[in-house]
């Protein structure tokens, strides 16, 4: 009967269909089509026109080809002008990896007229989001070819500025309030690259304000201190006897600053102590900054203390508000013995008595 006539017939074509589409992935090799460098895929009938496809293509610096076009696209594009391209063949066997060449230089080895070797075949005339299009004898165009990319990775406590998702577009990268960018001093933009993927993030969001954060406290700094580096503290002195401030190395158990806010402790009353103990718990050769004011701290006292690290005055800088009437400042000059260095200093260390209400590690009071 014709009916069943045509209903073996589709049996059979999606029988073949189903063994064309669901062949074994090769077990040696990375498919040219998953490679990061990969910008473009495609079915075509030799590998000459794979290599003409590449050539159009001004960032096209490679094409993996194989002949069998059954089992889908058996012409892929490379491009090294991609982050983090891979510099050796990874192809499955089957796959043949070629540098692009000009299709002309072919052309000329079989055909001394290259009267017909249209502009595309001669050289790269299109911008790196274009196609070269070969029209007629020695015309051609180009025509617009850009990648896309999706949605930049989500960073965590940032954001990114996002105006155009095509290839050539960039991205800026935004903490959220309360962090900042690190490292220092660099761009956070993004690009959008031909193989429809953004560049990595060259850096990250990192804490640098900490609102009523409890005691003892113990935090990174985002950068390193630089000249004009300064830091913030304000809150509550709780106790009647002293308070610590310390810059720690990176193993966290080390002081580059130990800052000793002394009150009604014997024999140092009323004194500040600033001074270096890489290496032991009791320092050497301590800074004794005097006993002025006469109370540096009392209870219940609302404080500011800022530090401000200036290389250029050669002095670290301690400041000292209470209760938003008298201030004093202390100079600890860099030099001398010992040498304060804050450039080894990675965490913030608070403890002992006071009741923290905002920490900025990156700014002043």
């Amino acid at each position: 009967m014709p009916g069943s006539k045509n209903v073996l017939v589709c049996l059979q074509f999606v029988s073949l269909w189903l063994q064309a589409h669901t062949q074994t992935a090769p077990s040696v090799g990375l498919l040219p089509e998953r490679r990061l460098d990969t910008i473009g895929a495609y079915t075509l009938v030799n590998s000459r026109q794979c290599q003409r496809l590449c050539w159009y293509r001004l960032l096209c610096t490679s094409f993996s080809f194989h002949d069998n076009a059954g089992q889908g696209s058996n012409c892929v594009l490379h491009s090294s002008h991609v982050e983090d391209a891979p510099t050796v063949d990874h192809n499955p066997p089957e796959w043949s990896e070629h540098i692009v060449q000009s299709p002309s230089s072919t052309a000329n080895n079989n055909n001394n007229n290259n009267n017909n070797i249209n502009v595309c075949s001669m050289s790269r005339p299109c911008a790196p989001a274009e196609v070269c299009v070969p029209e007629s004898n020695r015309a051609s165009r180009c025509a617009s070819l850009p990648a896309h990319c999706g949605d930049p990775n989500p960073i965590p406590d940032a954001n990114f500025a996002v105006s155009s998702r095509i290839q050539g577009a960039l991205a800026a990268l935004h903490c959220a309030s309360d962090f900042v960018e690190i490292p220092r001093n660099v761009s956070m933009e993004i690009e959008c690259q031909v193989n429809g993927r953004w560049t990595a993030v060259p850096g990250e969001c990192m804490q640098a304000v900490y609102r009523h954060p409890t005691t003892p406290l113990q935090v990174p700094l985002p950068w390193l201190p630089w000249d004009g580096w300064k830091a913030c503290l304000k809150g509550v002195f709780a106790g009647t006897q002293r308070m610590y401030l310390d810059l720690l190395t990176a193993n966290k158990q080390d002081s580059v600053v130990h800052i000793d806010f002394r009150h009604d402790w014997w024999p140092y009353t009323e004194t500040l102590l600033v001074t270096t103990s890489v290496g032991g718990w009791f320092p050497q050769q301590p800074y004794y900054l005097g006993t002025s004011p006469p109370m540096l701290l009392q209870q219940d006292d609302v404080f500011h203390v800022m530090l401000h690290y200036d290389v250029t005055g050669d002095a670290l800088l301690i400041e000292l508000l209470r209760n938003d009437v008298e201030q004093s400042t202390w100079s600890v000059p860099l030099t001398g013995t010992p040498r304060l260095d804050l450039t080894p200093a990675r965490f913030l260390s608070v403890s002992s008595d006071p009741t923290l209400t905002y920490v900025n590690l990156v700014a002043g009071c």
